[in-house]
């Protein structure tokens, strides 16, 4: 048995090394950051980084056990607990309008990791995963709704050498998903300008997408996972922000997207 105790990056090597070791032993997850609290601990993907891509080499190892202490968070680093938040407005925007309207309204006790609002945040987000995982555990349709602003933000870790922290790639990812949603799929205005207030209330806007040139983006989400035939697939949101799954997204449209983030 191998105990994984550490934030998202440990979870993924350890449950890598458990389902890859006798071809799979046990494996229990201690998680001490938000962003393994509510996303990497639950779910069973296990997974390292490669050069040609973000969690190349992976699998699916399903814990045993996973154990969450809210405590942990009180020492955590201001800038994890912040990427960590991002993941929690993703479940928030794609599977939850009650819970979107919670990180609004007490972002500030959020951000002073008062121990009541944050069990509050990190159990629904868990119920959340937990659900989508049951309806889909090996990701071949439903659960890639969990992908929403990870396409672009899984190219922003890998051009910039996972030197930028997951969860502020993927606030950024988010953005430009939703700005191709509004351009595409008529997601509301109103929604993204939403959207745009949460990144910016929980300091997960200062990204700038275009220090990244577009060819490179572009090629890097060919080569996603999530592609088919080097065509990049997208997590969007239709008109009544209700996720819509592997949309193909040409490089001109990703560029006007870019063009507005």
């Amino acid at each position: 048995m191998l105990l994984a105790l550490g934030g998202g990056v440990t979870g993924d090597l350890v449950g890598f090394v458990a389902a890859s070791l006798h071809r799979g032993i046990p494996l229990i997850h201690l998680p001490t950051s938000i962003i393994a609290q509510v996303d990497s601990s639950i779910g069973g993907k296990v997974g390292i980084n490669h050069p040609r891509g973000k969690n190349l080499l992976g699998n699916f190892h399903q814990a045993s056990a996973v154990f969450i202490h809210p405590q942990f968070l009180q020492t955590l680093p201001e800038i994890e607990f912040i990427n960590g938040m991002a993941e929690v407005i993703k479940y928030a925007v794609t599977l939850d309008a009650t819970l979107w309207d919670l990180l609004e309204a007490e972002h500030g006790q959020i951000l002073d990791r008062k121990p009541d609002i944050l069990e509050q945040i990190i159990r629904r987000s868990v119920e959340l995963k937990i659900q989508v995982v049951e309806k889909d555990e090996k990701e071949s349709e439903y659960r890639s709704l969990l992908n929403f602003g990870h396409t672009v933000g899984h190219a922003i870790e890998q051009l910039s050498q996972y030197q930028m922290k997951h969860g502020f790639a993927v606030a950024a990812g988010m953005l430009v998903a939703g700005v191709l949603s509004h351009q595409l799929m008529g997601y509301p205005a109103s929604h993204l300008k939403r959207l745009r207030k949460t990144l910016n209330l929980f300091k997960l806007d200062d990204v700038k997408i275009s220090k990244y040139a577009l060819i490179d983006i572009w090629e890097t989400i060919q080569t996603d996972k999530k592609a088919r035939r080097k065509q990049p697939r997208f997590t969007l949101l239709d008109s009544n922000g209700q996720p819509l799954l592997f949309q193909a997204v040409s490089r001109e449209a990703l560029r006007n997207a870019v063009d507005v983030c």
